[in-house]
């Protein structure tokens, strides 16, 4: 019974290495089919990269002709050239020969035509010279007075709006101070008045020496406090609270 299973393992073992054989070999047969699929596309290719080549080649060599041809047309021209430029040049040594006498002839006339231009010329730019210097000068005179003229104009604005600013400014505390004062001067008096006759809601009383005392020095530090000349800006000037008195209660401020 043993060596019949052994048997039937040694059969199993010969199928299974036998179909690995089979596929080892299915393996290379497509691996050789594809290669030879390969070889043929590169073949063909070939085939036609032969053929390219070989149409450039036609063309080159044609395109070789037409040079040669070219070549030998432009020699041809060049030889004609040489001659007609040898000829040119046999014309031009003549032609040079008869300017040559021409300008023998004319250096003369020339040369004293020059010393009158620069003589005159010389005498021109001196009567020039005066008559622009002459005329500059009028005209440097009236520009500068002008230029001059307005610059101190302007000048002299800026100045005088400064000094200007600044007396209106002091100005307008002094004003702004006296109606100050003379409004808390008429509400000490409406607060005594009403003092004396018993008003219905008391004010708190001011404790100090006097009412009017205590009401000015609040005024002075709180509304009219000095500063530096100059540094008073235009924005603090017009924010700064002024008070007055309400036109609805003679016992309350309002804020302007």
């Amino acid at each position: 019974m043993e060596h019949e299973i052994r048997r039937a393992d040694r059969a199993e073992q010969r199928l299974d290495l036998a179909e690995t054989r089979a596929r080892e070999l299915s393996t290379k047969f497509g691996a050789a089919e594809a290669a030879r699929q390969t070889a043929e596309f590169e073949a063909s290719r070939l085939r036609d990269e032969m053929k390219r080549l070989q149409m450039q080649a036609d063309s080159f060599e044609r395109g070789l002709k037409r040079a040669q041809e070219d070549v030998e047309k432009l020699d041809k021209r060049r030889t004609e050239a040489e001659e007609n430029a040898s000829k040119s040049r046999d014309a031009a040594r003549k032609l040079q020969i008869v300017v040559s006498e021409y300008q023998t002839r004319d250096e003369g006339r020339e040369e004293a035509r020059r010393k009158e231009i620069q003589k005159w010329y010389d005498v021109g730019r001196k009567e020039g010279w005066d008559a622009g210097q002459t005329d500059g000068y009028k005209d440097g005179k009236k520009d500068g007075f002008r230029d001059g003229k307005s610059v101190g104009y302007d000048e002299g604005k800026k100045v005088g709006r400064e000094k200007g600013l600044a007396e209106g400014k002091e100005r307008g505390r002094k004003e702004e101070r006296q109606y100050a004062m003379k409004a808390f001067e008429k509400l000490l008096v409406e607060e005594e008045k009403q003092e004396r006759s018993g008003p219905e809601f008391p004010m708190p009383e001011i404790t100090g020496p006097t009412k009017t005392d205590s009401i000015r020095r609040w005024a002075d530090s709180a509304y009219f406090e000095e500063q530096s000349e100059g540094q008073e800006s235009r924005e603090s000037r017009d924010t700064r609270p002024q008070q007055a008195l309400s036109r609805g209660s003679p016992n309350s401020f309002e804020m302007v």
